[in-house]
Order: structure tokens, then C-alpha cells, then sequence
């Protein structure tokens, strides 16, 4: 199952989507993890200049590190990266899993129905390719038919984005143009504000969740100061 797959295992497989999710978190991976990793650097560039390393080569290097030599640190370090500029998906997937159980974090495996609605609301709502990149990086209890299922709907939308801008748009009119940079601002400003929201109440939870682990440091130091 995916909860028990390691975190090479899933980059080994997401390998095709792996340049979107750099992309996704490239001024992270600029800012702050390049300038920070020397040994990294230093291992795959050499002296080269960060900003001028091509996302080609950076694709390959961090491919490398994340399957090649396991680097979970890495791994865990990208993936909560990637989900907080997702805060909208991983709000989803909290209020639908929330439905099926309360205590989502308990749920090893959702029925087929259940994970079919989920997985289409989300391929609707956010496409396939982050709806695929995020319940793999999450472990979502996505039965395995339920997952290919996307996974190819994910392959394809890919595939579709990688078309000549051109070859797409050779029958679409300046009205179809209009209308569809119209829609897509509306999507855009959707999304954002969904973002915010989330990461706003991701925010609160993990404040509660720091908190409740300090009262517990603070109860165990009393007991000890008590013996």
C-alpha cells in the first residue's frame, strides 16, 4: 500500500511530475534550500552560479538525491513545501476524508465509492496532475484502481500540457481566447482565496498542536521537579 511506500519509492514513481513540482516550488528551492545545501550545490553543480543551473539539470539532481541516495530530509522538506502552496487541495482532502471519518488520519483504506467521489470532485476542482502529486505525497487511502484511474487521467493532462501552444489554439478565436482568460482569472482568484483560507486554519491547527505538546512538557517537568 502507499502509507507503507517509502519516500524514494514515491519520487521513483512521480518521476514524470517531478519537474512540476520543482516548478511549483522553484523560488524555495532558489531561496532557500539551494543556498543552504553547499554539500548539495557542491555535489551536482560544482561552481556554477544558482541562478543560472537550467530546471533541467536541477530535475536531474534532485531525481538523483531523492531516489538514487533516499534523502528523506529532502523528500519531507519538499513535500510540505509543495503542499502548503496546495493549501486549497490539502483542504479538500481534510473536509471530504473528515466525511467518511472523523478521525481521518485513522482511515487505512476508503471504500471504492467513497474514493471515486473524492477523486473526481478533486480532479474537477484542482486537475489531475495535482490531484495525483498530492495523494501520492500524502498517502491518501485511495484504493489501487481508484489510483491508476487518476494517475492515468494525471499522464494525460500532462501529455495535453506539453502541446505547442500553437497546435492547441490553431481553431480557437479571439472571442474563445477572451472568454477563456476571463475564466481562468475567476479560477485564479478562486484558488487563491482558498489558499489563504487554508493555510490560515493549517496555521491555527499547528499553533493548537504546539501548544498541547508544551502543556504536556510543562506537566511532565512539574512531575519531576514534585519526585
Amino acid at each position: 500500500m502507499i502509507k507503507d511506500m517509502p519516500l524514494k519509492s514515491k519520487f521513483e514513481i512521480l518521476e514524470s511530475f517531478l519537474g512540476k513540482i520543482l516548478h511549483d516550488i522553484r523560488k524555495d528551492i532558489r531561496g532557500e534550500h539551494l543556498k543552504q545545501d553547499k554539500v548539495f550545490v557542491q555535489k551536482y553543480f560544482g561552481k556554477n552560479f544558482i541562478e543560472k543551473i537550467p530546471a533541467e539539470d536541477l530535475e536531474k539532481a534532485y531525481f538523483a538525491e531523492l531516489v538514487s541516495e533516499g534523502t528523506e530530509n529532502l523528500g519531507s522538506w519538499m513535500i510540505s513545501k509543495w503542499i502548503l502552496k496546495h493549501a486549497e487541495v490539502y483542504e479538500f482532502f481534510v473536509v471530504q476524508l473528515t466525511k467518511v471519518n472523523p478521525k481521518f488520519e485513522e482511515i487505512t483504506l476508503l471504500s471504492v465509492e467513497d474514493a471515486k467521489a473524492i477523486a473526481s470532485k478533486s480532479v474537477e476542482n484542482f486537475g489531475a496532475i495535482d490531484t495525483y502529486i498530492f495523494s501520492m505525497l500524502n498517502s491518501v487511502a485511495f484504493p489501487d484502481p481508484v489510483f491508476e484511474v487518476v494517475k492515468d487521467a494525471a499522464i494525460k493532462e500532462l501529455a495535453e500540457q506539453a502541446k505547442p501552444a500553437l497546435q492547441k489554439n490553431a481553431s480557437i478565436t479571439l472571442e474563445d481566447l477572451s472568454r477563456q482568460h476571463e475564466l481562468e482569472i475567476l479560477k485564479l482568484t478562486d484558488r487563491y482565496e482558498k489558499r489563504l483560507q487554508a493555510t490560515a486554519k493549517k496555521y491555527v491547527q499547528d499553533i493548537e498542536g504546539l501548544k498541547k505538546q508544551l502543556g504536556n512538557m510543562q506537566k511532565k517537568l512539574g512531575e519531576l521537579k514534585c519526585c
